[in-house]
């Protein structure tokens, strides 16, 4: 039941005249949960809530996990004095035993804080507090090792570097600009989904395709045109990236008014998606309505389905869309397909490299490439720039 957290943050003293409880185990039903309960007056209040087996537990050695029960209901905990006003708590893990042992120790002047707060109050800089916070959303273990590497520094050695160059030699400080800048939109998506969309005429694939990546039928396939009317989503990774495929209704002019606002989604999901992939029917000639896409996203991935059938006689493909051959029934193609979605997000960055991955992030980034720029013209220097920004427009 032990949560041992002396590798996660030095437990310095918060800034308040109240002793603070946070909870920092995720919120939901769980086995165990924790709590943190530190500042002036914590060890008085713990040892008026807890009764241990031997002593009170403002008198527990440090670092030794005692068992005792807490309140007058006597449930049971495990209590960790990691210093003379800082303790853990550790309760059963239903909501309600957390309630009652937050709501005790509140009656007794404690302030419940989130747990983000009381990880802020550790945090060396903004940053690393702002890194700890995104690795509780990071989807995989690749972006959780970007995270950590942020946390551990990366972005604050590299923004030390910047300002130690932005006088001496600002060409060269612009281009790390430039170039920590170039990984915010891989940033963005270290606690977001990539989103993937896959849009085409109905009976191509579609859905065969998401149930293929997705490794199991998420979508209802069905020969009948327009079964899938409304936009239909997971979660899944494609080498380590976290993404959201989306499967889409058919385009083509329909006449059901429902099917006609699943075409409008589609339509919208392929405006807003990161990746889109064009499925072809490779038995079919081409349409209108897939030429009419690629006009609106030139940069959508083709991908030619039924590829284990025989061709149509004219390929519904040009030599410029590069089309993947893939069969969704069959599974094959799939490992080119994955490359190809991958290889839009933008190589992977090498390991201990900054990664800019919230707003404060691209602000500071923004704020260094301005002054920069201001160094130079003041030194009489021409650098070649454009007016680029990290952040969103």
């Amino acid at each position: 039941m032990r949560c041992d957290l002396r590798g996660v943050f030095p437990f310095a003293a918060m800034a308040t005249d109240l002793f603070t409880v946070s909870r920092l185990t995720p919120a939901g039903r769980g086995a165990v949960a924790c709590l943190a309960v530190e500042g002036p007056g914590a060890a008085a209040a713990v040892a008026e809530e807890v009764r241990l087996a031997r002593g009170r537990a403002d008198a527990m050695p440090l670092d030794r996990p005692a068992l005792g029960r807490f309140g007058p209901h006597g449930e049971e905990v495990i209590v960790v004095r990691r210093r003379d006003e800082q303790f853990e708590i550790h309760c059963h893990g239903g909501p309600a035993p957390i309630e009652y042992c937050i709501d005790r120790l509140a009656a007794r002047g404690g302030r419940p804080i989130p747990w983000e707060q009381w990880a802020a109050g550790r945090a060396t800089t903004p940053v690393q507090a702002a890194a700890f916070a995104a690795l509780s959303r990071a989807r995989t273990e690749r972006c959780a090792a970007i995270l950590l590497d942020q946390y551990s520094g990366a972005f604050d050695r590299a923004v030390e570097r910047i300002e130690q160059l932005i006088d001496e030699a600002p060409a060269e400080a612009l281009r790390l600009c430039d170039e920590i800048g170039s990984r915010s939109n891989l940033g963005r998506r270290l606690t977001q989904p990539w989103r993937v969309a896959l849009v085409g005429r109905p009976n191509v694939g579609k859905s065969s395709l998401l149930n293929a990546l997705a490794g199991f039928s998420r979508a209802i396939v069905h020969a009948a045109p327009g079964t899938t009317r409304d936009l239909v989503a997971l979660e899944t990774s494609l080498d380590g990236w976290p993404i959201e495929l989306c499967d889409t209704a058919g385009l083509r002019d329909a006449e059901d008014a429902v099917e006609q606002a699943g075409v409008a989604l589609a339509e919208g999901a392929a405006a807003k998606a990161d990746v889109v992939v064009l499925v072809l029917d490779g038995t079919r000639p081409a349409a209108f309505v897939e030429e009419q896409l690629l006009h609106r996203r030139p940069d959508a991935l083709c991908a030619i389905n039924k590829c284990d059938l025989p061709p149509a006689e004219q390929p519904p493909w040009t030599a410029e869309a590069k089309p993947i051959s893939v069969s969704a029934r069959l599974s094959i193609g799939l490992d080119r397909l994955t490359a190809a979605i991958v290889q839009r997000f933008g190589p992977f960055p090498r390991p201990g490299a900054a990664v800019p991955f919230s707003e404060a992030c691209f602000e500071i980034l923004d704020r260094l490439r301005l002054r920069t720029i201001r160094a130079a013209k003041a030194r009489g220097i021409h650098i070649d720039c454009f007016d680029q920004r990290s952040g969103p427009p």
